[in-house]
């Protein structure tokens, strides 16, 4: 039995797939230019990779991610850091408790 080009090319590669917050930043694959996120990037070389996204305020951001034969690797390259992630979610919490509280209906009024 042969195996046609596509098979081949399909056992030996993956993809990668790019997010990022925000959206539309620059993504490079090994050094390469590949576009902007959010970004597929095919036909991946088995293997392991460096991922890299300049973000609005200059910061670059690279992490090395796996890629498997046949398989797609995800990764979200975020402009916050974990701390920061952390306090914008519990101020979010904060607020949403907040509206609940304010806007939650009390006991009817006797008049």
């Amino acid at each position: 039995m042969t195996e046609n080009a596509s098979d081949s090319e399909t056992n030996r590669t993956g993809k990668i797939i790019v997010n990022s917050i925000p959206d539309g930043v620059s993504v490079k694959l090994d050094g390469k230019d590949t576009g902007k996120t959010p970004a597929t990037l095919e036909n991946i070389t088995a293997g392991f990779h460096k991922v890299e996204v300049n973000l609005p305020d200059n910061r670059q951001i690279s992490r090395n991610i796996s890629v498997s034969a046949g398989n797609t690797s995800t990764i979200c390259l975020n402009k916050y850091t974990e701390k920061e992630v952390n306090i914008i979610k519990a101020i979010g919490i904060y607020i949403a408790l907040t509206s609940i509280m304010c806007t939650a209906p009390g006991p009817p009024r006797s008049g």
